[in-house]
């Protein structure tokens, strides 16, 4: 399997658009993350599923429709809870598996799942690894005290991009 990508491309299912992310790990603090419908961060556990290249394009198509779905190319990253496609692009494709992928986004899979408004959530996301707080911490602040957290975030942000 090759080196990280610095992006995912993903097709969503809410906009029926595709959305490039950057992966948190390889952006710039100062990154601006693209407005999208909001479904634009893989679930917290995921799969990562290589694919030979010459089979590549025909697992993406048998993958269309499946929520939270990434590609970069060489794998393609989707919710560990996709048991069947799973094994569907293993079996029929040759993929071979890791599990427990994407945990830099255990903030924002929990943040939406609880309801956590998206400005809070993308820059909860944003500053997930600087906080010193673990995912359920963060959530639990952003919906009982949301304004004192977001000026809280909002100034971590802001010197997170002074340090650069």
């Amino acid at each position: 399997m090759s080196a990280k990508p610095q992006c995912f491309t993903f097709f969503c299912q809410s906009c029926q658009e595709e959305h490039v992310q950057p992966r948190p790990d390889t952006m710039a603090p100062a990154t601006i993350l693209p407005k999208s419908c909001g479904n634009d961060y893989p679930a917290w556990p995921s799969a990562v599923v290589a694919i030979d290249g010459s089979r590549y394009m025909a697992a993406l198509a048998a993958v269309t429709g499946v929520r939270k779905t990434f590609f970069d190319g060489d794998t393609i990253l989707l919710p560990e809870t996709e048991t069947a496609t799973i094994t569907m692009l293993c079996e029929q494709f040759g993929g071979s598996v890791v599990y427990g992928q994407a945990q830099e986004y255990e903030f924002a899979t929990k943040a939406s799942k609880a309801g956590v408004p998206m400005k809070l959530l993308k820059l909860g996301q944003a500053v997930f690894v600087s906080t010193g707080e673990n995912a359920d911490e963060m959530v639990r602040a952003a919906l009982e005290q949301p304004s004192a957290t977001l000026l809280a975030w909002e100034a971590l942000y802001r010197a997170s991009i002074f340090l650069q």
